[in-house]
């Protein structure tokens, strides 16, 4: 469909969270709780930029290169908790972390296109701004005592509005959403998304809030790998194995 209005999703999915979660609110399926003004802007702000920024990585960066930078996410948090919480980390989990950098420096190094351009340093920013964003997440959680659902409920207006101007921008001119034809087909794409969502942000935000950040990642590797063996596979019935990326960013 090549829908490319990212800031437009972004406020569509997080006005769905806002929705559905003041919804179950009032049905009584959590406590609706009030928090300072300061951390919902903070929080909200945070995972607009996340979001956006990693929309536009994966915009400008093959699949492979979005997922293996993505990888370097629980480093990051390592590193943040370590500076702002002073967590340390046992030798066996620094030593596999160990693994994961040497594994994307030498994707990064394989892979030409990641080196052209505003590739590398976007998916780099994206790659903090999403670190910091679930650190702060968790933070806020425990020192505010207020459960993921609580949480999410009262940032997603924020990043609903975040989003919103990013999508004013989108809205106009000869390749702007309101010029576009909005199909059925289109729509009910968009309205399955959203649902996406809401499922995804729930629980993601229920991981975060009951395990840690880097827990939260350590298990996404797992989707990062299946996504990525599934984009080889792509390539190959696409182009045969011309198509495919060096052996060596595979490695």
């Amino acid at each position: 469909m090549n829908f490319r209005f990212s800031g437009l999703l972004v406020a569509l999915h997080f006005a769905s969270n806002a929705t559905v979660l003041t919804l179950l609110s009032w049905a009584g399926a959590f406590a609706h709780k009030a928090m300072p003004t300061y951390d919902r802007l903070l929080l909200g702000s945070m995972g607009a930029l996340s979001i956006v920024l990693g929309t536009t990585s994966l915009k400008i960066n093959s699949l492979g290169a979005f997922l293996a930078t993505n990888m370097l996410t629980t480093p990051s948090t390592v590193l943040l908790r370590f500076l702002w919480e002073g967590k340390r980390y046992d030798l066996p989990v620094l030593g596999a972390l160990s693994v994961v950098v040497a594994g994307v420096a030498l994707h990064t190094i394989n892979d030409k296109d990641l080196q052209a351009g505003w590739g590398l340093p976007v998916a780099f920013v994206s790659v903090i701004c999403n670190a910091a964003y679930q650190v702060l997440q968790k933070m806020r959680q425990d020192s505010l005592g207020v459960n993921s659902a609580q949480l999410l409920q009262q940032i997603s207006p924020v990043v609903a509005a975040g989003g919103a101007v990013v999508a004013a921008f989108e809205a106009t001119g000869e390749g702007g959403f309101l010029a576009i034809h909005w199909s059925p087909l289109l729509v009910s794409a968009l309205a399955l998304t959203a649902v996406m969502a809401v499922t995804s942000n729930v629980a993601a935000g229920a991981l975060i809030g009951v395990t840690s950040p880097v827990t939260f990642q350590v298990m996404g590797y797992v989707k990062a790998c299946l996504l990525f063996l599934a984009s080889l596979a792509w390539s190959y019935a696409m182009g045969g194995v011309e198509s495919m990326p060096a052996w060596g960013s595979v490695v």
